[in-house]
């Protein structure tokens, strides 16, 4: 799980916060708002380095049977997660109520 908003980070009593652009901004530079640096997050480039990145692993699992072998071990033991805090429950509910029905 995550926190729906972005934690800031500090660095020797520095604030930067992260900031999130579709295509404007180019990815990872700083941009001052309000006083505070943010470090610019790019959307189109981050999932670009995404996929890149997801294409770089199924070749390697392809080519390599115990990176396979342990892929296949690793994603037997995920499973599902419970959600058992009330206030998440009633959030996820609201948000798939058509499960609920």
């Amino acid at each position: 799980m995550h926190r729906y908003d972005t934690a800031d980070i500090r660095v020797e009593g520095k604030t930067i916060q992260l900031a999130i652009s579709w295509r404007a901004e180019p990815h990872l530079t700083l941009k001052e708002v309000n006083g505070v640096p943010n470090l610019v997050l790019n959307v189109t480039t981050l999932c670009a380095d995404l996929f890149g990145a997801f294409a770089e692993y199924r070749d390697e699992l392809r080519r390599n049977g115990e990176a396979r072998d342990h892929f296949l071990r690793t994603y037997r033991e995920t499973g599902t997660v419970e959600v058992k805090v009330p206030a998440q429950v009633a959030a996820w509910k609201s948000i798939v109520k058509d499960a609920f029905k």
